[in-house]
C-alpha cells in the first residue's frame, strides 16, 4: 500500500462542550469556523515508569498526561477570542481580565493527504491558553504577522477518548461519519 503523506490543512473548528459526564457521554454547541489555519502541531505526553528486580528492568508502565496542539492562524476576531480564550466581548470590543477562564472547548480540523483523500482529526476536551501576539511596522516589504494558539487537551470524562481520527475512503468507515464529522 503506497504511503499518503499529509499535504494540506483546513477547516478548523472549535465548539463548546456542554455536557461531559460518565454514562452520559459528552454533547457539545454547534462548531464554529476558526478560518486562517496554516499549520497545526501535535504531541502526545506520556509518563513512563520502569520498575526494577534483580539488577533488570522487570516491567515499564506509560500512562496518559495531555496532547497538546499548537495551531498558526492568521488572527482571530473578537468573537473567537471570546470563544477560546474566555474574554468579554462587549460591542465589538474585547477585555482580557485578569480573572478569564478559558472554555473547554473540542477541536476538529481536516488534513488533505497526497491521494487527495482528508484525515479527519478531533481533539475532544481541552482548553486553549492566550497566544503571544507580535507586530511589526510596515516597510519596504510586508511582513505579515501570524499567532500561535496552544491546545491541551485531556479525555473526556465520559469514555477516557482524547483523540479521534478518520481517514477519508476507509472501508470500514460508516457512510455519513465524515459528513457529520464538523
Amino acid at each position: 500500500m503506497a504511503t499518503k503523506r499529509q499535504v494540506g490543512l483546513k477547516d478548523f473548528h472549535v465548539c463548546k462542550i456542554l455536557t461531559d459526564e460518565v454514562g452520559s457521554g459528552a454533547t457539545y454547541d454547534t462548531p464554529v469556523r476558526i478560518p486562517g489555519i496554516i499549520s497545526a502541531t501535535m504531541s502526545t505526553e506520556r509518563s513512563t515508569e520502569s520498575y526494577y528486580s534483580d539488577d533488570i528492568v522487570e516491567e515499564t508502565f506509560s500512562s496518559f498526561n495531555s496532547i497538546s496542539l499548537e495551531v498558526e492562524i492568521s488572527n482571530l476576531s473578537q468573537s473567537e477570542r471570546a470563544l477560546l480564550l474566555g474574554q468579554t466581548v462587549k460591542k465589538g470590543v474585547s477585555a482580557a481580565s485578569a480573572d478569564d477562564t478559558a472554555k473547554e472547548v473540542g477541536i476538529m480540523f481536516r488534513s488533505k493527504r497526497t491521494n487527495g483523500q482528508y484525515r479527519y482529526v478531533a481533539l475532544t476536551r481541552g482548553k486553549f491558553v492566550e497566544p503571544s501576539e507580535s507586530f511589526a511596522t510596515e516597510s519596504d516589504s510586508l511582513s505579515p504577522q501570524t499567532m500561535t494558539l496552544t491546545f491541551t487537551g485531556i479525555p473526556l470524562q465520559c469514555n477516557g477518548i482524547y483523540k479521534i481520527t478518520a481517514d477519508e475512503g476507509e472501508s470500514e468507515l460508516p457512510e455519513n461519519y465524515l459528513k457529520n464529522f464538523f
